[in-house]
């Protein structure tokens, strides 16, 4: 009798452990490292423009930001490896006035980069980017006429200038990916990211209107600081 209940519980473990075995092969479905990204982005920076707003100030104008809150949306394709193709976008836009003048800035980033992650299993994963992109900022200035006798003064009275300021630049920063519980039976789960980071322009960059070029800004190098946080969701690709 003795023998018999050994060799049952010993079947009766065996047993269990390969059910668990074969459960888990079947649930496991979905590796964290293969993942597509989609997500939103909140972006303070950093940026002095200061000959531009010397100009500015110069024809009683107002000056713009130095500092200003960016929002955007960003698509990461990572790799088994834990490298990772990123395209994203940054926009903003704000007013300012002054006296009878008003000035609308419209700055943009768009930008293609390559992130590193390190300690891949780790649920604080830090990584490092380094990426190409451009910028263009669109500035429009509006100013209060006086009173016009005629028709013929308030056409001939231009009350309205834009003109846009643009360069390519790389990219490097620095981060933290805060990765959740890893669920392997889920297929998609949330995703966070804190970034550091810094623009610099290529070369004096463009100036122009919708006219014609003008000679550019060359006192005014490009150079941006920047802290993103992304939050979206992660889908992750079958393992094989």
């Amino acid at each position: 009798m003795k023998i018999t209940s050994f060799l049952f519980l010993c079947f009766f473990l065996t047993y269990n452990t390969r059910a668990q075995e074969l459960l888990l092969q079947q649930t496991d479905k979905f590796d964290s490292r293969k993942t597509v990204q989609l997500y939103a982005i909140v972006q303070p920076l950093s940026q002095q423009q200061t000959f531009l707003n010397e100009q500015l100030q110069n024809a009683q104008l107002p000056a713009t930001n130095p500092f200003n809150l960016g929002l955007g949306f960003g698509l990461e394709y990572s790799f088994q490896t834990g490298t990772s193709l990123r395209l994203e976008t940054v926009f903003n836009h704000y007013r300012k006035k002054q006296n009878e003048s008003l000035l609308s800035v419209q700055p943009v980033n768009y930008e293609l980069s390559i992130k590193q992650l390190f300690l891949s299993y780790s649920k604080l994963r830090p990584f490092v980017t380094a990426g190409f992109g451009g910028w263009e900022q669109t500035l429009q200035i509006s100013r209060t006429v006086a009173q016009p006798g005629t028709i013929q003064d308030l056409l001939n009275t231009p009350n309205t200038v834009h003109f846009t300021s643009a360069t390519d630049y790389f990219s490097a920063g620095i981060g933290i990916n805060l990765l959740p519980f890893d669920n392997p039976t889920k297929r998609v789960t949330d995703f966070t990211e804190l970034e550091l980071g810094v623009r610099s322009g290529i070369g004096n960059g463009f100036l122009y209107n919708r006219q014609t070029e003008l000679p550019p800004l060359v006192k005014d190098r490009f150079l941006q600081y920047y802290l993103s946080l992304k939050a979206g969701i992660s889908y992750k690709r079958k393992k094989l």
